[in-house]
C-alpha cells in the first residue's frame, strides 16, 4: 500500500513549482522596476506592498481555514441536532439550515444510540458542505474587505495610479495576481474543504461498542 497512491499527497507534482518560481521572479522584477521610477516616493509601494500581504495573511491562514473546517462547522450542526435531541428545537429554527435537517430527520429516524450524532452528520453532510461553504466564502469576502479597508489598500493604491510613475490599473492587478500566484499554493476554501472531509471521516469511522457497527456500515446496508 502506497502512501502517495492511497493519499493523492504527490508532493511538488501537485503544483507546478517551474511556474511558481518563475511568477516570484517576475513578481521581484516589476517591485524592483517600481520602486526605481517611483524614486522618493517608493515607500508608497512599500507600504501597498505591506497592506496587501497583512490583508492576505489576515483573511486567508491555512491553520484557521482548518479549524473552520475541521472543527466548528460539524460542531454547530452537532449543536443543532443536539437541541432537536433535548427537546429544544425552539432555539434552532432560525438557522437557515434547520428545514433540511428536519426534513431529513423526519424521513430517517435513527434510534437515539452511541453513533446518533455522527449518524446524522454523515446523512446531512453533501448538503451541508454545500451550505457552509458557501458561508465560509461569504464570511471571507466580508472579512477580506473590512481588512482591505483597514490596511488602507484602496487609498494606497489611488495613490499608485497618481504618482506619476506610469503605473496603471492594468499593471497593478497583475501585481497582485503575481503576488497570489508566488504565495498563494493552497486556497483557503480548498483547507477548509479539506477540513470538513477530515472530520466527517471520524463521523464514518465512528463505531458503537455494543453492536460493533461502524457508521459506514449502516451508509453501506442502505439506512443513510
Amino acid at each position: 500500500m502506497n502512501y502517495s497512491e492511497t493519499t493523492g499527497d504527490w508532493g511538488d507534482k501537485n503544483f507546478d513549482l517551474e511556474e511558481i518560481t518563475k511568477s516570484g521572479k517576475e513578481m521581484l522584477r516589476l517591485i524592483r522596476e517600481w520602486r526605481q521610477k517611483l524614486g522618493t516616493k517608493c515607500g508608497l509601494l512599500d507600504d501597498y506592498l505591506a497592506a496587501v500581504l497583512n490583508t492576505i495573511v489576515d483573511t486567508t491562514g491555512v491553520c484557521i481555514s482548518a479549524e473552520e473546517g475541521f472543527d466548528n462547522e460539524l460542531s454547530e450542526l452537532r449543536g443543532i441536532l443536539r437541541q432537536i435531541k433535548d427537546r429544544k428545537e425552539n432555539k434552532v429554527r432560525e438557522h437557515p439550515f434547520y428545514p433540511q435537517i428536519r426534513r431529513y430527520m423526519d424521513v430517517h429516524p435513527f434510534p437515539q444510540d452511541s453513533l446518533y450524532y455522527e449518524t446524522y452528520c454523515v446523512g446531512l453532510f453533501q448538503e451541508y458542505f454545500m451550505f457552509a461553504l458557501q458561508y465560509y466564502m461569504d464570511r471571507c469576502h466580508g472579512k477580506f474587505q473590512a481588512e482591505l479597508e483597514a490596511n488602507n489598500v484602496l487609498q494606497l493604491r489611488e495613490a499608485l495610479l497618481f504618482s506619476d510613475a506610469d503605473i496603471t490599473e492594468e499593471a497593478i492587478d497583475y501585481l497582485n495576481r503575481l503576488i497570489s500566484l508566488t504565495f498563494m499554493w493552497i486556497t483557503p476554501s480548498g483547507v477548509f474543504m479539506q477540513g470538513m472531509l477530515d472530520q466527517i471521516m471520524y463521523s464514518l469511522l465512528a463505531r458503537d461498542k455494543r453492536s460493533g457497527r461502524y457508521v459506514f456500515q449502516r451508509v453501506l446496508d442502505g439506512e443513510v
